[in-house]
C-alpha cells in the first residue's frame, strides 16, 4: 500500500479490488488512465504547486482496469508514484530528485524544469501533424507535468538506469 491516500480520489474502481501498489505504478499496471480527463488544465502552474495539481487532477483521473490486471501506460501514475515516494523520504519531490538522483549521477544539465543553466543544452523537439510540422506541442513537456516521463527518459538515455 502507499503512503498517499489523495490516491483515493481517482474515479471507477473496479469494487473490491485491493488497493495500487509502488511495484504497479512502478511498471503500469496500477490500471489508472494515461492522464486525467481535460489534461491541459493541469500542465500549467508553478513548479512548486506540482503536489497540488497533482491531487487536483486525481478526481478527474479514472481507473481503466482492475490494479493488477496488465500494462497500461499511465503518466498520472507515474506523478503519483514520485509524490509517494517523496512523501516517504520526508522530502519534496523537487528536492529529493535533483539531491539523490541527477546529482550523484552526474546530471548537472538536468532537472525538474527549465532553467537558464538547461538552455544552451536543449533540443528543439517537433511532431509532424496533419498539417505540417508542429514545434509547440513538445514544448509541454517542459510543463510541471511532464517531470517524471521526462526525467525517466533521460536518465535511460544517458544509460544511469538499466531496467
Amino acid at each position: 500500500m502507499i503512503r498517499f491516500p489523495e490516491v483515493n480520489l481517482v474515479q471507477d474502481r473496479v469494487p473490491g479490488a485491493p488497493p495500487i501498489t509502488l511495484y504497479q505504478l512502478s511498471t503500469h499496471t496500477a490500471g489508472l488512465a494515461t492522464e486525467p480527463d481535460d489534461t491541459d488544465r493541469y500542465v500549467k502552474g508553478p513548479y512548486a504547486d506540482w503536489e497540488k495539481t497533482l491531487t487536483a487532477a486525481l478526481p478527474h483521473t479514472r481507473y481503466i482496469l482492475a490494479p493488477g490486471a496488465r500494462f497500461s501506460c499511465s503518466n498520472i501514475g507515474y506523478a503519483i508514484l514520485g509524490a509517494a515516494l517523496a512523501r516517504a523520504a520526508g522530502e519534496t519531490y523537487l528536492d529529493y530528485v535533483p539531491k539523490h538522483i541527477l546529482k550523484p549521477s552526474g546530471m548537472s544539465h538536468s532537472g525538474l524544469y527549465l532553467d537558464s543553466r538547461m538552455l544552451p543544452h536543449l533540443a528543439k523537439g517537433y511532431e509532424v501533424t496533419r498539417t505540417g510540422i508542429d514545434s509547440e506541442t513538445p514544448l509541454r513537456e517542459h510543463e510541471p507535468w511532464a517531470t517524471s516521463r521526462g526525467l525517466l527518459r533521460s536518465l535511460w538515455e544517458r544509460g544511469r538506469i538499466r531496467f
